[in-house]
């Protein structure tokens, strides 16, 4: 199996949505949620790999600091209550 360097999300990357089409992030912005807020892990049997609000995503192990989570991806939060969103 081959490896994969894992880099934070950036204005100009492409994103695979669900239909097989290609969209390019135009921008980013961050927003604070409460640091209670609930958040899930999803473990996969075999696979990582899932469609979340469309878009191809891979689960993140947690998040430990803030650089961490400038890399969890669409719409996923950090345990510190920071979530890291698209905006199109």
């Amino acid at each position: 199996m081959p490896n994969f360097e894992i880099l934070p999300l950036k204005v100009g990357d492409i994103l695979v949505k669900e239909n097989g089409e290609s969209e390019y992030i135009r921008t980013m912005s961050s927003i604070s949620v409460d640091p209670e807020t609930q958040l899930y892990n999803f473990k996969l049997d075999g696979n990582n790999t899932y469609y979340a609000n469309g878009y191809l995503v891979h689960n993140k192990s947690q998040c430990l600091t803030n650089s961490d989570c400038s890399s969890v991806g669409v719409g996923s939060c950090c345990n510190n209550g920071t979530c890291t969103i698209l905006v199109n």
